[in-house]
């Protein structure tokens, strides 16, 4: 698993065993544009549609003894596996949806002993501090974002209760963790969990904005847009991340077409539309989810 030419071995295998298609490039890992087109809800997510027709013969038992195997001889490791760059994030791609195989696999990947899973406790609040700051950690943020994509509802509750409540905004402040919040915020489920993420967001727009966090914001608006919730709320936050109640609304749309622009400028009372400069790919995008909303 943390060999980068065995890595792709077990990658192969698990497909194999899967009845994907080796060539997959679902199972292998998803362009990052196709991950942000699937935030932003330009593009249905794999795991919502029927991909049954591009399965073939599978192997299900075979599969669900190389998963096991691999976490019963990882365990020891897990620390080592949860920063290494080549450990395999193919086996929760593949397990999608195997809800009862994903409530065992994601509590021992995020480190939680067997005492803790026997009394059903799916996240160990003793280690969730440490837990926190590994997903500044390139490696295991990547590995967050499959986790919180995979994972059933129940789970994705505890660790946005019990794991991650209070921490989004330092996340979000992250060159790599802010990609974690991101992740949690686009498979959100239900209006209560985001009133939660909302809380520790919702004032925070300028803020993230100003350190080049647009991608956490754009999550944001486009998960309010899916759910029908705070789409008010997003419209008032941003309108004050990028403007001051004595100016006119017609200076909103020009600084988020040009969010890099408007921020990097000192003297952001006298900044104009920059002649000739490309407009901010995430300022667009975010517009472009406003404009879906509903109310």
């Amino acid at each position: 698993m943390c060999n980068c030419y065995g890595s792709h071995v077990l990658r192969s295998l698990l497909c194999l065993c899967k009845g994907v298609p080796l060539d997959s490039p679902e199972f292998h890992g998803a362009k990052g544009s196709k991950v942000l087109a699937e935030r932003l809800n330009l593009k249905v997510s794999h795991l919502d549609g029927n991909d049954s027709q591009h399965l073939q013969q599978g192997f299900p038992s075979l599969l669900k003894f190389l998963v096991s195997g691999m976490m019963n001889c990882t365990k020891e490791d897990m620390k080592t596996l949860q920063v290494d760059q080549y450990s395999s994030l193919t086996a929760l791609k593949l397990l999608a949806g195997n809800d009862q195989e994903l409530l065992h696999i994601i509590p021992v990947l995020l480190g939680c002993n067997k005492e803790n899973l026997a009394e059903g406790k799916f996240i160990d609040m003793i280690i969730a501090g440490e837990t926190v700051e590994s997903m500044k950690e390139p490696a295991f943020s990547h590995l967050m974002e499959v986790i919180l994509e995979v994972a059933p509802e129940s789970l994705y509750n505890n660790m946005l209760t019990k794991l991650l409540k209070n921490s989004l905004f330092e996340l979000s402040s992250h060159p790599c963790g802010n990609f974690v919040v991101q992740a949690l915020i686009s498979h959100a489920r239900t209006k209560d969990q985001m009133e939660l993420i909302w809380e520790e967001l919702g004032l925070k727009f300028a803020d993230l904005l100003g350190m080049g966090r647009s991608g956490v914001i754009a999550s944001l608006i486009a998960a309010c847009q899916r759910l029908q919730t705070h789409e008010y709320k997003c419209c008032e936050a941003l309108a004050t991340a990028v403007g001051s109640k004595n100016e006119t609304s017609k200076f909103i749309v020009p600084r988020i077409l040009f969010l890099d622009s408007y921020f990097s400028y000192d003297d952001k009372s006298s900044w104009s539309w920059p002649g000739g400069a490309k407009m901010h790919v995430m300022g667009s995008l975010i517009l472009q989810a406003i404009f879906k909303f509903q109310s």
